[in-house]
């Protein structure tokens, strides 16, 4: 009884982290879809050099702690402004 209780409780967990490991996969598709787009219309250096930091910083995050830390570091707004600012 003990042992189908043991594995009952192990598959949660992987369900569980699978399913927040395909949350985090989303957001940081979604992130990287929305921040391509803005660099599709970036055509100064400076504009180019923050989507590419900003790509990398996405990339490399490996949870959601990352990805957030990746928006406070770039804010959309400043990429906004180097866009329009061209």
């Amino acid at each position: 009884m003990n042992k189908w209780l043991l594995a009952i409780v192990l598959v949660s967990m992987s369900v569980a982290t699978l399913n927040a490991n395909d949350v985090f996969k989303a957001k940081q598709a979604n992130m990287k879809a929305k921040m391509a787009d803005k660099q599709s219309q970036a055509k100064s250096k400076e504009a180019l050099k923050f989507f590419k930091q900003k790509s990398e910083c996405i990339d490399s995050a490996k949870n959601e702690e990352d990805l957030k830390s990746c928006r406070t570091k770039f804010p959309p707004q400043v990429g906004d402004d180097l866009v329009a600012k061209q």
